[in-house]
């Protein structure tokens, strides 16, 4: 008998276990924080530039 255990993508998502091979939980919320890792730093360059 085989045991899967898949990780999850961020610490704050659990991660999924079972007896078939498990998706990972937690793609959406990790795709969120990178998204907004690149986007805030853009904007904040934009708007001093535009302003300064």
């Amino acid at each position: 008998m085989r045991f899967f255990y898949a990780p999850p993508y961020t610490i704050r998502s659990a991660g999924a276990t079972g007896f078939q091979p498990p998706d990972r939980a937690g793609l959406g919320a990790a795709i969120v924080i990178m998204a907004l890792a690149v986007l805030i730093p853009m904007v904040l360059i934009c708007a001093a530039v535009l302003l300064g």
